[in-house]
């Protein structure tokens, strides 16, 4: 810490601009190594005079060059700002992993000598911490390993014994997350051999910056699913938009100084759908200056979010809005043995976590502005109950899974013990081919796990990941759209059979009530941003009657539809030799798009992107203009007391702040643009209703076949006496009744209970299905059956018997 403190006071004195901040970007990195382990700082010490060695032989080699500029050059190609503050650095501008790389390059190479004698004596100075550093690590006394193993072992107070053995006999999984590379090889090392584990049975997973993606996923995948592999230890680089929520239990055995970094790992485990109660462990080295200033925080941090029933890990990023965490924990490394600093520190946490302050900020952060009425939630759910509609559900997945996989010849069998699971033992060639060539063209969602050979569970729901009241059954694998399997799987068969989807075919259709074929036009529709990047993209469905009238065909009316029965091919010719088909419909049915329902697609996205850029905005102007109202203050600070250079950096800083808030703000407007693009045809299909295959075969038109119980006309009565009959005792009941039936969604009236207080329940979803009383026979189509099992207790089927003569209602199921 002196050799810290000595360094950077030079620093301050003769460097100024992005040099002066990447030696003391430097010098805190090698004090926050400190805290971390001996074998970091061991580490970091060595490379760090090896490096000063190699730079005092350039030196003696070329007598010819200028010390001094030869020393400072070797900074030149580090990526700091050209701020002349020396807080340039900004860890929220870099990812995990490039902090990593950019503190292992300067904390190794940046020095404030300017000479060969300077570098000399810094030299002699990093040989006796050295050897300090040495006489550490070999007395194998190290108080934070030894916290760290009494939490696993626990023996620790504030930890239950068999902390990785859950009373139920389940084993724990365990996420352990340090800064730097060095702490995590050696934290590796000390727990294997605590566990007792080899290379071939280990127990311990790692990941750092330097772990190549796939490697990541591979590891990724088995801590969630091989059941031997108990613990995680990660650097920020493996913590990032990464699901680990199937452990609840985490150290922070390095303590980042960026609280939206500490809000982020405890989000890897502590998130929607988590259902165990989350642990999280942060040791902090209490007796070194900077540690002094977080076990502050961190007492504040149990204290408040106690309080506050858990929200302030919510906003721990926007706490410290006057002052950042980093400056100071820098000031406390520099003038921490000052009681007055000290004191002064304590008081700035203190403040930043005043209740009030706190409360301010999570009604800020609140998901929306003003409070909703029930009138509001009810609407938001319908349409949320909409919008689900248009999404490929889980059921529509499997049943996609299953047919896709048996046309590939893939091996797979339902585990009859555990519903909803599967067990797939031979994953396609061509999928594994196929998953190959998107990887090397770096497309789709390849970057995630990769595709295997084999898989022991998949399933299709949240529910069947794991089986409640078994831990020893090995946790499942969600299949979804974007999983590398389904996604490879999907490819291949659209590549398969992407010049039949040009080519066009003839489906069936029993569930229109008509004679009268029509054709049916898939289209893509895209809307970006001002940026270029596509926000939202969508199939959507024209309907072309042979009267040459359009409509909106619904989310996906090909759902419902049949393939053409084989039996029943020799009509096609008859058919198809309808003179209407000659017509080329293709322009009108995209002009129907453009006009029908491109503009509802690009409302419904223009309105929800620019509500949540308006949001950000607000909360980017805040953040920015805060601190450009602190640095202000800082500058008039200064230039009162005459302190030019400092004052003139800080002028600087504040031009620099409020560049990055115009181009913050360009950049949002820019992302509020949206732009609405053109739909593509991409397929079409003709299709044909089962009456008029059924009066074709009778050979006389108007004759109705003996499946139908009347005409056209009175079975359209018929469900229209059904629907009113259902609408009416929904009505009754006191629920809101809304009819569907024409958006395609999978039911026909959306009813809309009675608010009890607070609590809202769902919206009932209701498929009315009406018939003569006379009929016996009740047919619920595919796409019908499907949204049932995907809404579950939303969903119900409504039955409706009709007298046949006078039209009343005789019984409702």
């Amino acid at each position: 810490t002196d050799y810290v403190k000595e360094q950077m006071g030079k620093a301050q004195q003769i460097l100024e601009g992005k040099k002066k901040a990447s030696i003391g970007f430097a010098l805190t990195s090698l004090q926050r190594r400190l805290a971390s382990s001996p074998e970091a700082i061991y580490r970091s010490l060595e490379r760090r005079l090896a490096r000063m060695n190699k730079l005092l032989e350039e030196l003696e080699n070329d007598k010819k060059q200028d010390d001094v500029k030869t020393l400072q050059g070797t900074l030149d190609h580090f990526d700091f700002s050209e701020d002349s503050d020396e807080d340039c650095y900004d860890e929220d501008d870099f990812t995990g992993e490039e902090q990593e790389d950019i503190e292992d390059q300067v904390a190794d190479e940046a020095t404030v000598a300017r000479s060969k004698e300077e570098l000399q004596a810094e030299i002699a100075t990093l040989e006796d911490l050295l050897d300090l550093a040495k006489e550490v690590v070999a007395s194998q006394q190290d108080s934070k390993w030894t916290k760290l193993r009494e939490v696993i072992l626990g023996t620790h107070e504030k930890s239950e014994k068999n902390l990785l053995l859950a009373p139920n006999g389940k084993m724990r999984k365990l996420i352990i997350f340090t800064e730097y590379k060095d702490t995590l090889l050696y934290l590796e090392k000390r727990i294997e051999y605590l566990l007792g584990t080899t290379d071939s049975t280990s127990q311990v997973v790692t990941i750092s910056g330097s772990t190549n993606r796939d490697d990541r996923k591979n590891i990724q995948t088995r801590f969630r699913t091989d059941e031997n592999v108990r613990i995680l230890i990660a650097t920020d680089a493996a913590g990032e938009g990464v699901n680990l929520q199937n452990a609840h239990l985490m150290i922070n055995y390095d303590l980042p100084w960026n609280p939206n970094r500490l809000e982020q790992r405890f989000g890897r485990i502590h998130r929607i759908g988590q259902t165990e109660v989350c642990h999280l462990w942060s040791l902090v080295a209490a007796e070194t200056r900077e540690g002094a200033v977080y076990k502050r925080l961190l007492e504040k941090i149990e204290i408040e979010n106690e309080a506050l029933e858990g929200k302030v890990f919510k906003i721990l990023g926007d706490i410290f809005q006057e002052r950042s965490l980093k400056d100071m924990l820098v000031e406390a490394i520099q003038y921490g043995d000052q009681p007055e600093v000290r004191a002064r520190l304590e008081k700035d946490i203190d403040l930043s976590f005043d209740p009030d302050h706190l409360k301010k900020l999570i009604e800020q952060n609140a998901l929306a502005s003003q409070a909703l009425t029930n009138t509001d939630i009810y609407k938001i759910k319908e349409e949320m109950d909409k919008a689900e509609a248009r999404k490929l559900q889980p059921y529509y997945i499997r049943d996609f899974f299953v047919n896709a996989f048996d046309h590939l010849h893939g091996t797979y069998r339902q585990v009859h013990s555990e519903p909803g699971r599967y067990e797939i033992k031979h994953v396609p060639a061509a999928v594994l081919e196929t998953y190959r060539s998107l990887k090397e063209q770096n497309k789709g969602h390849v970057d995630s796990n990769p595709v295997q050979q084999k898989y022991e569970r998949v399933c299709f729901e949240k529910d069947g990941i794991r089986i409640k009241n078994n831990p020893d059954a090995a946790v499942a694998e969600l299949l979804h759209p974007g999983h590398p399997l389904m996604y490879s799987l999907t490819q291949t068969i659209e590549h398969k059979f992407e010049n039949l989807l040009k080519q066009g075919t003839v489906f069936l259709t029993k569930n229109e009530y008509t004679e009268t074929p029509y054709i049916l036009y898939m289209f893509t529709h895209e809307i970006k941003d001002g940026t270029g990047t596509v926000i939202s993209k969508r199939f959507q469905f024209v309907r072309m009657n042979p009267d040459g009238s359009t409509s909106d065909a619904g989310y996906a009316p090909h759902l419902d539809l049949l393939p053409f029965p084989e039996g029943k091919k020799y009509l096609l010719k008859t058919i198809l030799a309808e003179d209407w088909l000659t017509n080329n419909f293709g322009d009108k049915a995209i002009q129907t798009a453009v006009e029908k329902i491109v503009p509802a697609h690009y409302e419904e996205v223009a309105r929800q992107k620019k509500e949540y850029i308006k949001k950000v905005k607000i909360l980017v102007h805040e953040r920015l203009t805060t601190e450009i109202n602190y640095q202000n203050k800082m500058y008039q600070e200064q230039y009162k007391k005459g302190d030019k250079g400092h004052a003139a950096q800080t002028e600087h800083r504040i031009e620099e702040l409020n560049a990055r808030l115009e181009s913050r703000k360009k950049l949002l407007d820019k992302q509020a643009d949206i732009v609405n693009q053109q739909p593509i045809l991409i397929g079409a299909a003709l299709v044909v209703p089962q009456q008029q295959i059924d009066i074709l075969e009778h050979g006389m038109i108007g004759t109705v076949p003996s499946d139908y119980n009347a005409d056209t006309q009175a079975r359209q009565q018929i469900e229209l006496i059904g629907m009113k009959a259902v609408s009416d005792i929904e009505t009754k009941a006191g629920n809101t009744v809304h009819d569907v039936s024409k958006d395609n969604c999978g039911w026909d009236i959306t009813s809309t209970p009675i608010a009890i207080g607070n609590q809202v329940p769902d919206n009932m979803l209701i498929e009315v299905k009406a018939r003569v009383s006379t009929n016996d026979v009740i047919t619920v189509t595919h796409n019908e059956y499907l949204t049932g099992l995907n809404k579950g207790k939303q969903y119900t089927l409504a039955l409706v018997l009709v007298n046949g003569e006078d039209k009343n209602v005789e019984e409702v199921w």
